[in-house]
């Protein structure tokens, strides 16, 4: 995993300190993941217009998320 991508990957150690200190986790559903990235999909797709240099490292993260958009 590249260094960018490891700085945004979760951090499982502050979220489970946040879950021991009280903190509820709200799990997003598939389902609503999936729509959610659907719907936003058109504002990745303009932003890639606007700033195609941006587009080799967008998309090298999605890869190593495992995501297509």
């Amino acid at each position: 995993m590249s260094d960018d991508v490891r700085r945004l990957a979760p951090d499982t150690d502050s979220l489970a300190r946040l879950k021991e200190g009280g903190m509820e986790v709200v799990e997003i559903p598939p389902a609503m993941m999936a729509e959610f990235r659907a719907r936003s999909a058109p504002l990745l797709d303009a932003f890639l217009k606007r700033v195609p240099a941006a587009e080799k490292a967008v998309r090298a993260y999605l890869a190593e998320m495992k995501r297509s958009s």
